[in-house]
């Protein structure tokens, strides 16, 4: 009986320092990554109106004669009969 006492004493000190290393990784990480001080982060401003350029389309590349020879789709009937079902997870 005492064999197995020791065993689970043994067990258990095992477990303490598992849970013990566990809850310390979870406080280094929480403590170094979210309440980390943020001042010396580089910040990046965007000024929209530096980016925005003129923008110049030429209409008269749709003036060649390649596009002459393009057709209209048909138009395409509305669908005549019944859509879908009442309940599809229903197997078939």
């Amino acid at each position: 009986m005492s064999v197995n006492f020791k065993e689970e004493k043994k067990k258990q000190k095992y477990l303490v320092i598992l849970v013990s290393s566990v809850i310390l990784v979870t406080v280094l990480i929480l403590w170094f990554g979210v309440f980390k001080d943020k001042s010396n982060l580089m910040v990046f401003e965007i000024r929209p109106a530096n980016l925005i350029k003129e923008i110049d389309v030429d209409f008269n590349a749709l003036d060649n004669s390649i596009f002459d020879d393009l057709k209209v789709f048909e138009d395409i009937p509305e669908f005549e009969g019944e859509i879908g079902r009442e309940n599809p997870f229903l197997p078939y």
